[in-house]
């Protein structure tokens, strides 16, 4: 490229063709959706890419950067994420892993933490990092992109699932300003984790305004994600169904349905009230103890498959006496299994339990879940599992307690497609008291455990064989037969 012609030459073909900048400035091979919106990429100001689980849009958006920083002659660009480590460890550290590939940026441009700068105007050609204050109102997150105004000018939003809306608008309020030949564009995508935020704005409610585009991993779509294997996704419509909001999120790329956010509703919980107890003996029956601070509750839950008992509630109750009960519950009702949450004061209750002798599953709420891609922890897969047992047939009985702690929690996903569950402290807050009895109800549902063999016939005649195998006398059992 001595020839400032040649040079000029390529630089004209790069800008009209992007697809073509990759492929030679990176020596990439870019995957079928991102070559067909790379050939798009210059026909629209505004781009939206709503994306399912691992469909490298980032990958996406940085070279649609490095193409606005190579070909247009002193752009300003701005970009930001859902937080500062997002977008530090995201979007612009991918920034400088394609820097590396390409002999060509590496002599154009200086990559730093906080900008990426053309070596030659770094006051006017550069693309810088942004964040936004989550805890501000909407007018002051919306000053996030404030301040760019350049006839070349670009913004990204990465991660915009759960992205105010409000940063939109600054956007929204450059665009305004553009004449003629002006190049100002905005790319946005993220998972379709929220309905809330700049994302859902652009794909749903502002669709007549955005180029949209839906990337998935779902096994019959051509132009699927190749980074998602099909049997994964087969396995998760499988296993799920198909209208589960994370399979509409981590595999189909769709917004969960807008009522989606809450545990469970009103009618969900009215219904699993008013249902009849009815027991059956050949399920096991569980103990899920969640002790509680010195201030709250302690609350022992039994459940037996579809039905759950009314709760042990002790308050102010030391811990011997909180393992005594538990030991006197475990006879008196024949549990198999007591789970026990061994965080906080949980720990001594643990201790006295091993002291009497009486075996206990420990369970912490905030340790790794079963199924680690959809949970991001035990807490989270503990509720979930409670919410699809009431909504397939379990019996709660009358508990204002547990019906409330059972409609307060708020669900959501985040950047990794795991279902999360709000925080306990935001819980605890609007509550007035801690969910204990949310908490114990729960935690029946830690680990599976095997069903109770029942004690009929079969079972008698088994117990006769082994007596008879060591030559003692089985009459007793009306079988007959001798020794």
């Amino acid at each position: 490229m001595e020839n400032l012609s040649d040079a000029e030459r390529v630089l004209q073909r790069w800008r009209r063709e992007p697809l073509a900048f990759v492929r030679q400035a990176f020596n990439a091979e870019p995957d079928p959706w991102q070559a067909k919106e790379l050939e798009e990429l210059p026909k629209h100001d505004r781009v939206a890419i709503a994306g399912s689980k691992g469909c490298a849009k980032t990958t996406f958006f940085t070279w649609a950067m490095w193409w606005s920083l190579t070909t247009q002659p002193h752009v300003k660009g701005a970009a930001t994420s859902i937080n500062g480590a997002q977008l530090r460890d995201g979007l612009w550290a991918e920034l400088a892993k394609w820097q590396s590939k390409s002999p060509l940026l590496q002599e154009l441009f200086h990559w730093s933490p906080e900008r990426v700068v053309r070596k030659t105007a770094p006051a006017t050609w550069f693309a810088s990092a942004r964040t936004w204050n989550q805890s501000a109102d909407p007018h002051t997150q919306a000053q996030a992109l404030a301040g760019f105004r350049s006839e070349n000018c670009f913004f990204v939003i990465d991660e915009a699932g759960g992205v105010p809306a409000a940063l939109l608008a600054t956007v929204d309020a450059v665009l305004a300003t553009k004449k003629g030949r002006d190049q100002i564009r905005v790319w946005i995508g993220g998972n379709t984790t929220s309905t809330n935020g700049a994302l859902y704005t652009a794909v749903v409610k502002q669709r007549q305004m955005w180029h949209c585009v839906r990337i998935t991993s779902d096994p019959d779509d051509p132009l699927r994600t190749p980074r998602v294997t099909k049997e994964w996704a087969r396995q998760q419509i499988q296993a799920y169904g198909r209208d589960n909001p994370w399979v509409k999120i981590n595999v189909f790329a769709e917004f969960p349905d807008a009522a989606v956010g809450k545990l469970l509703s009103l009618s969900d919980i009215e219904a699993a009230a008013a249902r009849p107890a009815e027991e059956n003996r050949r399920e096991p029956l569980v103990l899920g103890v969640d002790v509680g601070m010195v201030t709250d509750a302690c609350v022992i839950y039994p459940r037996r498959g579809r039905m759950l008992y009314p709760p042990k509630v002790l308050r102010g109750a030391s811990t011997i006496v909180i393992a005594g009960e538990i030991v006197a519950m475990v006879r008196e009702l024949g549990a198999t299994t007591v789970f026990l949450d061994l965080g906080g004061p949980g720990i001594g209750v643990g201790d006295t339990l091993r002291a009497m002798g009486q075996s206990f599953v420990p369970v912490y709420f905030g340790g790794a879940a079963d199924d680690s891609t959809r949970f991001l922890n035990k807490r989270v897969e503990m509720y979930v599992r409670l919410a699809e047992w009431v909504k397939t047939g379990g019996a709660i009985g009358k508990c204002p307690e547990l019906e409330q702690d059972l409609l307060e929690p708020e669900m959501g996903w985040n950047l990794k497609g795991q279902q999360v569950l709000e925080p306990k402290d935001e819980v605890k807050a609007r509550l007035g008291r801690s969910p204990d009895w949310g908490d114990g109800a729960a935690l029946t549902f830690a680990y599976p455990v095997a069903a109770v063999a029942p004690q009929g016939e079969d079972e008698l005649r088994a117990i006769a064989r082994a007596m008879r195998g060591r030559g003692e006398s089985h009459d007793e059992f009306g079988f007959g037969g001798g020794r």
